[in-house]
């Protein structure tokens, strides 16, 4: 019954992470084929951010726990997050200051505070940012993709939880409550953005 249990569970894992692959993924070939047609650096910029968030998903859903790749599948979202972030105040009509320095704290907060921080900060930014645009431009459309992107974050901050010290090393309480709530809340959020795909490709 537990390896049941545990097997239902590792395949509940690979499959929202594959589901969140496949999100990015589209969002990045959305950005790359507007690409084609404008040729500019934000566009580029976004589709680069996707990708790498998608190759990021990938790795963690097939690495081995405390596996060297997980840690490099990490830096890659990170640096998605990073692109994403950045084009997203690039392509805010109104300049904003203060957000700047939100632009590289999701990438140096990874290497200081952690990667499950830097993850947090970027999933908020990207989904405050989204928000700012739907309330300034009323675009109903983008209501579930900074849903989206604020369940990642929420499902961050749960992962916090997840992580837990024992003899003074970091280890991860795999399957335990906090763990099923992360993954509901990314599947959450990787439905919010799967919507916004297909609205988008609707118009």
């Amino acid at each position: 019954k537990d390896m049941s249990f545990f097997f239902l569970l590792n395949n509940l894992h690979f499959t929202v992470e594959v589901l969140g692959v496949l999100v990015f993924f589209l969002v990045s070939w959305l950005a790359f084929d507007a690409w084609r047609l404008r040729s500019d650096f934000l566009t580029a910029s976004r589709g680069i951010g996707f990708l790498l968030l998608a190759g990021g998903a990938l790795v963690h859903a097939i690495a081995l726990e405390g596996d060297l790749t997980l840690y490099m599948g990490s830096v890659l979202y990170i640096l998605g997050l990073f692109f994403i972030v950045l084009n997203m105040i690039l392509e805010s009509p109104v300049a904003r200051p203060e957000f700047k320095a939100g632009v590289l704290l999701p990438a140096f907060s990874g290497i200081v505070f952690g990667y499950g921080l830097a993850q947090f900060l970027g999933h908020l930014a990207i989904g405050g940012l989204a928000f700012r645009q739907y309330k300034k431009e009323f675009k109903k459309m983008l209501i579930p993709f900074w849903l989206g992107f604020f369940g990642l974050a929420l499902s961050s901050a749960v992962g916090f939880y997840v992580w837990k010290s024992s003899a003074g090393m970091v280890k991860a309480e795999l399957f335990d409550s906090y763990w099923i709530l992360e993954h509901f809340m990314k599947l959450l959020g990787f439905a919010g953005i799967a919507v916004w795909v297909w609205q988008y490709l609707r118009t």
